[in-house]
């Protein structure tokens, strides 16, 4: 085993350079920028905004513009402000580089992502006929991030990420600290992760989200009114944090609204848009006219009646409405989830009574995300342009709260229940959305519809709004929801949700212990939507691997189930496809529990964090229990549902029913659901799968040869993708047919780089069981779906292709933790104190017994060793290699390396010596405040040198200990740097310790 060649030198010139380039880029150029990337000029006020930035080096507290007028823009202008920020000197750089767009609704925020995505891709071409202006602003990006002498592959100028839902599906934007990225989030995912509880986020990665979510960061609260409690949270947090005199604070939040009320702050623009002072197109949509009739609707008291004759209601309007000459899309919005199934289902019955061509589609916040955008592929041109729609059939949109704030929807006419005005403004914001219709004076006729002939005071999910928008409407004479046409309403219209409790010091404290977690917890939700009923989702995935492993019934008692051995099976068959969140639909804390729970459905709206329960469902009806396990930390377990977690992520089985409508959420739904994990896969990883068991097999063919050829065959026949993967498969089927033996089919694995796990030996007589097969995955890069933090302790020292060495790799992880702060502009003495940090972190790996543990057992014959060589998926061996080496279960080489290096005196060379050992300890997510107590039975006394220091120490550190002064410690850096402040610090030094981690597995794979 040679020893590498490509060393990093210490010291070696990191960061941007002392001599900025300039890219040529002026304010003047954003026109263009804009106009290359998106086909057509900017609006005036975008124009405006980006040069008040730019000029002011800061943000308007509010952005101020109704519906229609782009808002979402926002991002155009903060990406090329970063751009024109780049030309500066390190000091003088004001803009932030994370970019992140909150709304509370889950299809506005992939529509965000969709137009980050199109920034992304714009500024990621190659090709000669790039427009120069995004050619230059492409490199003043990149050179945000660049870091001269690192052998690390070039980051994109841009990167996106979406965070919605349990499932994490995207964490390539948390890879690097220092790559500029455009976010699209709702509050619950990026204010839990603020808070040091993110959903769906591995304990010991909690520190680097919430230290990326806390500095370096421009918030865009869109529509601000639906979470105006995080905003007051993101204010208190900045001023608790604001003790960090160390480190630069670029931070800001911008409120943009078009239902601002009484909210405070510096307003953009400074007076009102109006059509006369205005450019086309935006002039025709502030004048259009929107004509709206109001409706109450006489119902039932019996609640489950009155659902099914407001539905009928809301169905009869849309059938009369789809049927006017100039209506080819109609809108029908509702405000819970079952409401819209139950529009739905009425008028697709009436579509198959009259046999006419109408298309109905459901479309709320609770499908998942691959059906969704499948949708929106197929239909959502015809919903937003209007030049063809003749020339398909007409349509009815049923949807909820979904669409509000920002959907870029442009209906024809809208029937809508009744909400509270900003809401309906929202809603009517999706009618004749560039005023095409009302300049052909063909004007979209709407209607507003009461559940009720009075209308309640306590509606669960907009509260008395709803009733004081109601009695203000029947007041107008006439009711006209056009941008310039419907008066300023009263405040008490507009749905407010609570304030926030008040965040202190002693809050943010208590949040920022990660290990352990303090018990009892506080419950992040308060903080942010505010002291209200709330429920936090979950995900729900469906897959076919657990049709055969699970319990059918509430009769089958866990006390007859062998729950490890179905755990350990359910583990390995998940695992080698493990759960993407595009995959998985979001459902409410509390409804999912009732689901799995076999209790009666609860109504839902599709309003982030609320619980709108009715109260007089019944709750001592039991049904068949869905078959379900949580997927957390790498593993399935078999749980209660009452002890589901905010950001869990539930799998269950394909036959256990939920999805209908189709494709929406469903509790009363019984059907078989579609496995979409080879499409999640495929989108998120690169990765090409099938999955084969009993659901696929030919129960005629008793061979294993057969029944595996014949699901092979069935499980090719539905793939629809045509990729490469796909067509390698579908030919090795054909091979196969001649001679589908064993031998063949292991011969056919290893030529075509297959990965094949589950009972896939070919000596059994019969196939029973689980067998996947897998194309080699891509290599993860920035930019690329992939997973971030080191949540499996296995991760620190298996996985790559080849052994990584340890003193080549402590210089290493130095240099780019110092090329990663100076990029973000720490000062010196910090990027100093993360270069020493780096050079120490691992040092406990010296152990003579981790190094047999990194060489099976055995004695390492050559360099010490950083990471073995192992695939991080062979656990069995990994455990074996362990005790055969005489290392304690659990033992913590950080904390060894912390009192080698103690032993030494080497943190005199710190400025802070404080956080060069809390880095060090803490350096897996440990040591916050305290690290695990493990007892090591046969300590050893560990001997190394560094830079001609000699160093030693015993591995039984004592460090666990709770007067071994890490608290103490953590304590004193917390009021040094923040609570935020202190995990940015992390952040910087543990995201280089795992791209050097991953640079060493690329480098090595010819090394093996």
């Amino acid at each position: 085993m040679s020893a590498p060649t490509d060393t990093v030198t210490p010291g070696d010139n990191l960061g941007v350079a002392d001599e900025i380039e300039h890219f040529g880029l002026t304010p003047a150029d954003f026109a263009g920028f804009y106009e290359a990337v998106h086909g057509h000029p900017p609006f005036a006020w975008q124009v405006d905004l980006l040069q008040q930035v730019d000029t002011e080096r800061t943000w308007p507290g509010l952005i101020d513009l109704p519906t229609g007028a782009g808002k979402t823009s926002a991002l155009d202008v903060a990406v090329f402000a970063l751009a024109l920020d780049a030309q500066r000197p390190i000091a003088q750089r004001w803009a932030p580089r994370r970019i992140v767009m909150v709304v509370d609704r889950r299809i506005v925020v992939d529509q965000a992502h969709q137009r980050a995505t199109k920034l992304v891709s714009a500024l990621d071409g190659t090709s000669p006929d790039t427009p120069p202006t995004l050619q230059s602003v492409a490199r003043a990006l990149g050179s945000l991030s660049h870091i001269p002498n690192q052998a690390l592959p070039d980051a994109p100028p841009l990167i996106a990420g979406l965070l919605r839902g349990g499932a994490v599906r995207d964490h390539a934007w948390a890879l690097r600290p220092d790559v500029p990225a455009l976010l699209s989030s709702t509050v619950d995912q990026v204010g839990s992760r603020l808070l040091f509880r993110g959903y769906g986020i591995a304990q010991r990665s909690l520190p680097i989200h919430a230290g990326l979510m806390g500095n370096d960061v421009l918030y865009l609260l869109d529509e601000v009114h639906l979470s105006q409690p995080f905003a007051q949270t993101l204010n208190v947090v900045d001023q608790l944090d604001s003790v960090r005199s160390p480190l630069p604070s670029r931070s800001q939040v911008v409120q943009l609204s078009a239902t601002p009320g009484s909210m405070l702050g510096t307003r953009f623009p400074s007076t009102p848009l109006r059509a006369e002072t205005s450019q086309e197109p935006l002039a025709s949509r502030l004048r259009a006219r929107k004509p709206t009739r109001l409706e109450p609707i006489k119902v039932a008291a019996n609640q489950r009646k009155a659902d099914a004759q407001f539905a009928k209601a809301v169905a009869q309007e849309a059938n009369a409405a789809i049927a006017r000459d100039h209506c080819r899309v109609l809108g029908v919005v509702v405000n819970r989830v079952d409401t819209a199934r139950r529009v739905a289902d009425e008028l697709k019955a009436d579509r198959r009574r009259r046999s006419d061509d109408v298309e109905v589609v459901l479309l709320t916040g609770r499908m998942r995300p691959i059906d969704r955008d499948a949708i929106l592929a197929e239909r959502g041109t015809h919903w937003v342009e209007r030049h063809a729609r003749h020339l398909g059939p007409r349509q009815v949109v049923v949807a909820t709260q979904c669409i509000e704030a920002g959907a870029d929807f442009d209906f024809d006419g809208l029937v809508t229940e009744c909400a509270s005005i900003d809401a309906l403004r929202q809603r009517f914001g999706r009618v004749d959305r560039r005023g095409v219709l009302s300049s052909q004076a063909s004007y979209a006729q709407s209607v507003v519809m009461l559940r009720g002939e009075r209308a309640p005071t306590d509606d669960p999910v907009y509260g008395s709004a709803l009733a004081e928008t109601w009695a203000w409407l029947c007041g107008l004479d006439p009711v006209d929801f056009g941008l310039e046409r419907l008066p300023e309403p009263p405040e008490p219209c507009v749905a407010g949700k609570p304030d926030a409790p008040l965040l202190s010091p002693l809050h943010l404290r208590s949040f920022a212990q990660t290990w352990p977690i303090p018990t009892p917890d506080h419950v992040v939700a308060r903080w942010l939507h505010g002291d209200q009923p709330t429920s936090p989702a979950v995900s729900v995935i469906w897959r076919d691997e657990l049709m055969d492993l699970l319990p059918a019934a509430t009769g089958d008692a866990p006390a007859t189930l062998d729950v490890q051995a179905i755990e350990a099976q359910l583990t390995g068959r998940i695992g080698f496809c493990p759960p993407a969140g595009i995959e998985g639909v979001e459902v409410p804390l509390h409804a999912a529990r009732s689901w799995l729970a076999g209790e009666p459905p609860e109504p839902i709206s599709d309003a982030e964090g609320s619980l709108d329960v009715s109260e007089d469902i019944a709750r001592n009806a039991h049904h068949e229990l869905p078959r379900f396990v949580v997927w957390r930390n790498r593993a399935a377990e078999l749980i209660e549902p009452r002890f589901l977690r905010p950001g869990d992520t539930v799998v269950v089985a394909s036959d256990a029913g939920g999805l209908g409508g189709p494709r929406n959420w469903d509790p009363n739904a019984t059907d078989r659901v579609d496995d979409l994990s080879a499409e999640a896969a495929l989108a998120t990883r690169g990765r090409s799968i099938i999955k084969l068991g009993p659901w696929l097999t030919n129960e005629s063919d008793s061979t294993w040869e057969g029944r595996l050829y014949g699901a092979l065959r069935a499980a090719i026949a539905e793939r629809s993708d045509d990729t490469p993967a796909d067509v390698a498969l579908s030919v090795a089927a054909e091979w196969l047919v001649d001679d589908p033996s064993p031998a063949r089919i292991r011969s056919w694995m290893r030529s075509t780089r297959a990965v094949v796990t589950g009972n896939s030996e070919a000596e059994v007589a019969e196939w029973h069981g689980f067998i996947g097969i897998s194309s080699t995955a891509k290599a993860q890069q920035v930019g690329a779906a992939s997973s971030s933090g080191d949540a499996d302790d296995d991760a620190s020292f298996v996985g790559a292709p080849a052994p990584a060495y340890l003193d080549e790799h402590l210089v290493a992880v130095g240099e780019l933790a110092a090329g990663f702060a100076s990029n973000v502009g720490l000062p010196e003495q910090l990027i100093n104190d993360l270069r020493l940090a780096g050079e120490l972190h691992d040092l406990g790996k010296y152990d003579p017994r981790f190094q047999r543990w990194l060489t099976d057992g055995l004695p390492n014959p050559g360099p010490p060793l950083a990471k073995s060589a192992w695939p991080a998926w062979q656990a069995n061996r990994v455990r074996a290699a362990r005790e055969l080496a005489g290392y304690p279960a659990g033992g913590r080489h950080e904390l060894l390396s912390l009192r080698l290096a103690l032993s030494g005196d080497l943190l005199a060379q710190a400025s802070d010596p404080d956080l060069v050992a809390h880095l060090v300890a803490g350096h897996h997510g440990f040591a916050r405040p305290f690290a695990p107590a493990v007892v090591d039975e046969h300590p050893e006394s560990v001997t190394t040198q560094i830079g001609g220091t000699s160093l030693q120490a015993s591995s039984e550190t004592g460090l666990p200990a709770a007067g071994s002064g890490l608290a103490a410690r953590f304590a004193r850096l917390l009021d040094s740097y923040g609570e935020v402040g202190l995990a940015w610090l992390e952040a910087m030094f543990r995201l280089a310790d795992h791209r050097r981690s991953q640079l060493e597995a690329e480098r090595r794979k010819d090394d093996r």
